[in-house]
C-alpha cells in the first residue's frame, strides 16, 4: 500500500482490461488537505487515499469480490508468475512425480 494524491475524488475501485489483462487500482480511506501553492496561486484541495495497483489476468480478477471489500485488498499483489524455464521444470518434476510415486 502507498499514498496517492488526486485534485479529485477517486471511485473506490477502478478497473481496466486491455488484452486479457486487469489492472485493479483501490483508493480508500480518503482524507482531504488544502495545498497553497508556492507560486501564489489559488489553494485548492487534494485528496489523499490509501492505494494499491495490479495488474493480472482477467480470469484472476474476481472485480465483485473487490469492489464487496476492497480494504481486504489493499495490500494483495498477484503471486509472481512462473518463467517458461521455472514452468517447464514444474511439469517435469510432476510427470517424474507421477511414474515414480504415483502407483503407491
Amino acid at each position: 500500500m502507498t499514498k496517492a494524491r488526486s485534485d479529485s475524488k477517486q471511485l473506490t475501485v477502478q478497473t481496466h482490461v486491455v488484452d486479457g489483462k486487469t489492472t485493479v487500482q483501490i483508493f480508500i480511506n480518503e482524507e482531504t488537505e488544502k495545498v497553497d501553492p508556492i507560486d501564489g496561486g489559488d489553494s485548492y484541495t487534494q485528496y489523499v487515499y490509501d492505494f494499491n495497483e495490479w495488474t493480472d489476468d482477467s480470469e484472476n480478477v474476481d472485480v465483485d469480490a473487490i469492489k464487496a471489500n476492497p480494504a481486504s485488498y489493499i495490500d494483495y499483489q498477484p503471486a509472481p508468475k512462473m518463467t517458461a524455464e521455472q514452468q517447464r521444470i514444474a511439469d517435469l518434476e510432476d510427470m517424474i512425480t507421477s511414474i515414480i510415486g504415483g502407483e503407491q
